[in-house]
């Protein structure tokens, strides 16, 4: 009555620098029929349920995986090269996907196989069959078979191709499905060019040349996007017959793999649970690894501003700059422009305008700013416009310092500073505080600890992202990570406070670095990673603070509307529970650091 499937794959020496991370079943059907139909007939018919199964754990070369599944049989195409026959495969033909991270460029690639009863052209899984299946790696060499890993955003080092397939995501935090904004079979939101939206100068080039493509659209829908010499980062975006955006993808061009899955950096942090965080017991947990630098930054290993990474507003999945050629800035806003932030380019990489203060509104520009409303603060506005900023305050006057100016007061919000009219805990995969099934107020509202006041209650909760989301921005097999990450960052788990911070902030110290060396396997000890004092824009729209603030996104939804955030200083205070009003409206737009999608 079911099909059974042995799989394996082995890895020959010259791909000794590929490593298979998770093995994806996709399209079993999930349902069957006991008698069997004419061998000749496609079956399952019409729009049937298909479902998917991640297997997480690192299967070794050579091994054998077992699976029973209900007939798929999609029948046969007139393909005679086992290369291309990817590209002919029926809608909803059973193929396996691995989850391949390379070693050599620091790229992770998803190597897709249709099975059935030949390599080139049947796509038929029978029942009461047995199908042994074998995948050989011989190289690092990619073919129509080999596709970059799906995400909202893409690393490639110096001079590297990418292909993928826009139409395919496997997110499934927060409940989003993909096919509700990117789908082929409606017209509205059916891809039918890719261009470059905005590039940091020279990123990916002038992709106007017929003859010297640098972004495109192949004849099988997949997206093609070729990177030059310069680090940065980029927007792509493709368009419907319209001309209007369906869905945009970050383009992150940094030689120095960031994103390899090996070179993820384990840390450990304090136990906690609804009685408090278990301090006497050690940095004894394990956390999900950390990405070794922020995302969007132009090196991996760099301090100041070759180490500040790209910008998001809480729940958005594309990037906005930020002040990449400022160390640092001390006080009130910086001018967005070719001087502070580098010159910004288009699609034939001519410079865009760049001269905004970031809060004027309808300024005419790319990057543009909207106080938020019923009409723009909904996904479908921010999808079709990714670099159009939604701010959700009447007007702020700030020097931008950590005090009591109008952005820390209540009555200067809309929309309790959400950008997403009426806001939505699920954005990022988490979960309404109140589903929270563990958590514990480690600083109330109003209270002070180490000379330092709450303007909003301060929680450790678990209903952050289990799953990644589909509107998560980082790279494929990593997530923006959960409330806790940061309680091993200073002595006891709690706010350092802005007295002694040396005796209570688990970091080096070391001068000039505009950010801290954060120890992230024990108190003042092992192994260091460096957190950038990045910066941010406000939720009014302006660019502050680089080389001064740090203030770190999770996925962590927290009560009054607020989100569970980090906040550092440059060789200052940090704060596990940022103590600030405005610096947890979801309208702020600050810095990520990603951490792995599994555990391990």
């Amino acid at each position: 009555m079911m099909a059974k499937i042995s799989f394996k794959y082995v890895t020959a020496e010259a791909a000794k620098g590929l490593v298979v991370n998770r093995v994806i079943i996709n399209n079993m059907p999930e349902d069957m029929r006991m008698e069997e139909t004419p061998k000749e007939e496609d079956y399952p018919v019409g729009d049937f349920p298909t479902r998917s199964v991640t297997l997480d754990k690192q299967l070794v070369s050579g091994s054998v995986y077992t699976f029973y599944m209900p007939a798929n049989r999609r029948g046969k195409t007139s393909n005679t090269d086992p290369k291309l026959k990817n590209n002919d495969a029926p809608d909803k033909a059973l193929y396996v996907q691995l989850f391949v991270s390379s070693k050599t460029n620091g790229s992770n690639y998803l190597y897709t196989i249709y099975l059935g009863e030949n390599d080139y052209n049947d796509f038929n899984l029978r029942r009461n069959h047995n199908y042994n299946i074998t995948l050989n790696i011989k190289s690092e060499n990619r073919d129509d078979r080999v596709l970059a890993a799906p995400a909202n955003c893409f690393v490639l080092g110096f001079k590297e191709e990418i292909m993928f397939d826009p139409y395919t995501r496997t997110e499934t935090g927060g409940g989003w499905k993909y096919s509700d904004y990117v789908n082929k079979k409606d017209p509205a939101k059916k891809i039918a060019q890719v261009k470059v939206l905005w590039q940091e100068q020279n990123v990916i080039g002038d992709n106007t040349n017929p003859d010297d493509r640098r972004v495109w659209l192949d004849e099988y829908n997949r997206v093609h996007v070729k990177s030059l010499t310069t680090a940065g980062n980029a927007v792509i975006a493709g368009y419907n017959e319209a001309n209007e955006i369906v869905w945009s993808w970050h383009i992150w061009v940094n030689d120095d793999k960031p994103a390899e899955i090996s070179k993820a950096v384990p840390y450990k942090i304090f136990g906690w649970d609804g009685s408090g965080i278990k301090k006497d017991a050690g940095r004894v947990v394990k956390g999900r690894a950390l990405m070794q630098c922020n995302l969007g930054a132009h090196s991996a290993t760099a301090t100041g501003r070759n180490g500040y990474g790209t910008v998001y507003q809480w729940g958005r999945k594309d990037p906005f700059p930020i002040g990449w050629k400022i160390d640092k800035w001390s006080s009130g806003a910086y001018q967005f422009n070719a001087a502070n932030v580098g010159q910004l380019t288009d699609n034939a990489n001519k410079a865009i305008a760049m001269n905004t203060n970031g809060c004027t509104e309808n300024c005419g520009q790319l990057f543009d700013y909207k106080k938020t409303n019923s009409t723009v603060g909904k996904i479908s506005f921010v999808i079709k416009n990714p670099s159009v900023f939604l701010g959700a305050a009447d007007k702020i006057s700030s020097s931008g310092a950590m005090n009591n100016d109008s952005w820390h007061v209540p009555s200067t919000w809309v929309n309790n500073g959400d950008w997403y009219w009426g806001s939505n805990d699920s954005l990022w995969g988490g979960k309404p505080f109140i589903e929270a099934t563990k958590k514990f107020l480690v600083h109330p509202k109003g209270s002070t600890y180490r000379g330092t006041t709450m303007d909003h209650d301060g929680w450790l909760s678990d209903n952050g992202a289990v799953e990644k989301s589909l509107f998560d921005p980082c790279p494929a097999g990593w997530m923006v990570p959960p409330s806790d990450m940061w309680i091993s960052f200073t002595d006891d788990g709690k706010n350092s406070g802005w007295n002694s911070p040396s005796s209570y902030v688990n970091a080096t110290f070391k001068a000039g670095i505009f950010g801290h060396q954060i120890y992230v396997e024990g108190w003042k000890t092992g192994r260091t990673v460096y957190f950038p004092s990045n910066g941010f824009r406000d939720g009014a729209g302006t660019w502050r603070r680089n080389g001064e603030c740090g203030n770190y996104h999770t996925s962590t939804p927290s009560t009054e509307g607020t989100v569970n955030c980090f906040h550092l200083h440059n060789q200052s205070a940090v704060f596990p529970f940022e103590p600030g009003y405005g610096s947890t409206r979801r309208s702020f737009a600050g810095p990520i650091r990603c951490v792995r999608d599994v555990d391990e």
